[in-house]
This record gives C-alpha cells, structure tokens and sequence, in this order.
C-alpha cells in the first residue's frame, strides 16, 4: 500500500517539475530562485518518499525508529526551505508577480508557503499542548501523593483522646454509632 502511495506522488511531482521545466525554462531574472525552489522543493518530497520506502521495505528490525530520524531530518530541511521561501516571497524588489511567465507560479509558491507554515503552526501547538499534558501528569504522581505504607503512618501520628459526652458528639461522624464511655477518638 505505502509503495502505492509512494508512486502516485512521485509520478505527480515529477509531472510538476516537467510542467514547472517546460513553462519557464527561458525565464529570467526574479524566476531562477523561484524556480530553484520550486525543483528542490518538489525533488525533496520525491527522495524523502524514496527513502522512507527504501527504509520499510529492507525490514531493518528497527524501522521505525529509522524512518522518524529520517522524518526529523525531512522536516528540519522543509523548515529551512520555507523559511528561504518566505524571503523569496517577502524580498522589496521582488517582480515575480508582474511578470507574466511566473505569475502564476509565484502565486503557487505563495499557497504553499501559507498552507505550510498553517501545519507546522498546528503541529507546533500538538506538540506544546502534547508537552504541557505530560508535565500535568507527572506532577500527578508526584511525592505529595501518599504512597503505600504512609497512610498508617499518618494514622498513627493523629492524636487521640478519650470520649467526653460533653465536649463531643454522641455519635462518630464517619460510621454513625454511638461512642462508648471508654472510647479514644481522633
């Protein structure tokens, strides 16, 4: 299934780099970094794929751990790239959007970017909300709690007192029956 999936995306992106190839291969100026960008970013997917497959399909008996260092390392590089996209985008002298040759990519660029940056704002709040419920649950089982074996200690250092039927009630509090004459109370 996951070799499937690998297939359709990649014949997908190398159909946009031979589109991007065949639309702008004469442009100039303002479309080389653009177009860089656009083939790095669209050949980083394709060999990220490539190597996540190549990972689950040797059966390395730890792949799983392979294959999320190599996503660390994917998504590492894809926030450098969209930052690097971003000054593209965000340069004064920028015309790309005026000429009619990479308009249309300029603004592809620009989807890209804010849908991008939109992930990884959610997943960076996962991630803090994810890091802020463990915190609340280790300081659940903190110390403070009584463990086993404290409760009888903390029985026996209450104080205890003989019953006097006129500074007490006549009834205990947690089993409702009556004190005896000789009784101690806590």
């Amino acid at each position: 299934m996951q070799c499937c999936g690998f297939w359709c995306c990649a014949v997908f992106m190398g159909i946009l780099i031979t589109v991007l190839w065949a639309t702008t291969h004469e442009s100039e100026g303002c479309g080389i970094p653009l177009f860089v960008w656009f083939y790095v970013f669209f050949a980083a997917f394709i060999i990220s794929g490539f190597i996540q497959l190549l990972i689950i399909m040797c059966g390395s008996s730890n792949w799983i751990i392979q294959n999320l260092v190599w996503t660390g390392i994917f998504y590492v590089f894809l926030i450098i790239w969209l930052i690097y996209g971003w000054v593209i985008v965000s340069k004064k002298d920028q015309d790309c959007i005026t000429k009619e040759d990479t308009r249309g990519w300029f603004i592809f660029l620009y989807i890209i970017l804010v849908w991008a940056t939109i992930i990884l704002v959610i997943l960076v709040l996962i991630l803090l909300c994810l890091c802020c419920c463990l915190c609340f649950l280790g300081a659940q089982n903190d110390d403070s709690n009584l463990r086993r074996g404290q409760i009888d200690t903390v029985i026996g250092g209450l104080s205890r007192v003989p019953y006097d039927s006129n500074a007490h009630t006549d009834d205990c509090a947690i089993c409702m029956c009556p004190f005896e004459a000789d009784s101690k109370i806590t």
